[in-house]
C-alpha cells in the first residue's frame, strides 16, 4: 500500500521529468483536475484509477504550486510525435463502430485534407478492419509528408504484414529495429504480429532479446514475452516470463511461485534448472536478480 507521502512524490517526480523533457509541468494537474470532475460527476467507482488513488484538493493544489515554480512558459505545445500517439490514444479509446464512422466520415469529407491525427487514425482502423486500398492510400499520404517519421515507418510495415506481404513486412520491421533497437513500440507491434501470423517462437526471441539486453522495460513486455513463449510450447520460459513480469510490479512473491511452477519443468542439472534455482535464491535473500 502506498501512502499520502508516497502519491505526492511520485507526483514530484512525474512533474518534474514533464518539465525536463520540455512539456508544460501543469499538465498534471489539470489531467487531476479532469479526473475530479469525472468522480463528482459518476462517482469513483466508475474510474478504476480513482479506486486505488483517491483525489483530494490538496493533492491537486500541491500539483499546481510545484508547477508553478517550475513554469517557464516556453514549452513544447505540439510536435508531430505528440500529435500521433495523441491520435493512437484516441484510436484505442474508441470501439468498432466509432472507428468505422471515423474512418467513413475521413473517405466522405472529399474537399478537405484530412489532418494528421485523422489519417493515422483513418490508417489503423483500415488496417484492422482489413482495408488494404484505404490503409495504403492513408499511409502513402502519411509518408510523404513526414518520411522519416519512426511511428509511420513503424505504421507501413504493420500495414504491409497484415494486409500485402508479410514477408516484406518482416523486412521493414527488422530494418526499422535495426536501427532504432530500443524503439519500443516497434518491438511491441512487431510481436504482436508475428503472433497473429502464426510465429510466436520469433516473437518470444525478439521480446527476449528486447527485455534482456536494455533496463527499465515496461512489465507489459513481459506479459506478452509470456504469452509468446507459451504459443510456442515453451512452458519454462513462458513461467520464467511471467515471474519477470511479476519482478517489474514488485510483486516478489508472486515471481517466486512462478519460478517454483517453471523449475519443475526443468531437468535437474541443466542451464534453465541451474539459471531458474539461481534467481529463486537471489529472490528469496530480498534482492533483484540482475540481467543474464
Amino acid at each position: 500500500n502506498f501512502t499520502r507521502k508516497n502519491e505526492y512524490e511520485a507526483d514530484r517526480i512525474g512533474i518534474n521529468l514533464l518539465a525536463q523533457a520540455g512539456y508544460s509541468p501543469n499538465g498534471m494537474a489539470e489531467f487531476f483536475s479532469i479526473l475530479q470532475t469525472q468522480n463528482n460527476r459518476y462517482g469513483r467507482e466508475s474510474i478504476e484509477f480513482l479506486r486505488t488513488h483517491p483525489l483530494e484538493q490538496n493533492r491537486i493544489a500541491e500539483a499546481q504550486n510545484r508547477a508553478a515554480l517550475l513554469s517557464s512558459g516556453n514549452h513544447v505545445i505540439n510536435t508531430v510525435d505528440f500529435q500521433l500517439i495523441q491520435a493512437r490514444l484516441q484510436w484505442l479509446l474508441s470501439n468498432e463502430r466509432e472507428r468505422a464512422f471515423h474512418l467513413q466520415s475521413i473517405n466522405g469529407t472529399g474537399r478537405t485534407t484530412p489532418t494528421l491525427s485523422d489519417s493515422y487514425r483513418a490508417a489503423l482502423t483500415a488496417i484492422q478492419s482489413g482495408e488494404s486500398k484505404e490503409a495504403k492510400l492513408f499511409i502513402q499520404a502519411l509518408k510523404t509528408t513526414y518520411p522519416e517519421n519512426l511511428l509511420i515507418r513503424l505504421l507501413e510495415a504493420e500495414g504491409v504484414a497484415r494486409l500485402e506481404n508479410f514477408q516484406q513486412g518482416e523486412i521493414l520491421f527488422e530494418a526499422l529495429l535495426k536501427t532504432y533497437p530500443e524503439f519500443s513500440p516497434a518491438i511491441w507491434r512487431y510481436a504482436e504480429v508475428l503472433i497473429d501470423e502464426k510465429s510466436p517462437a520469433k516473437a518470444y526471441q525478439y521480446l527476449a532479446s528486447y527485455t534482456r539486453s536494455f533496463d527499465q522495460v515496461p512489465a507489459q513486455f513481459f506479459q506478452l514475452q509470456a504469452k509468446s513463449a507459451g504459443l510456442a510450447n515453451n512452458r519454462t520460459a513462458s513461467l520464467e516470463s511471467l515471474a519477470d513480469y511479476h519482478i517489474a510490479l514488485n510483486q516478489i512473491e508472486d515471481a517466486i511461485n512462478q519460478l517454483k511452477y517453471a523449475l519443475k519443468t526443468t531437468q535437474p542439472g541443466s542451464a534453465d534448472y541451474e539459471r531458474i534455482t539461481a534467481k529463486l535464491a537471489i529472490l528469496k535473500n530480498g534482492q533483484l536478480p540482475s540481467k543474464p
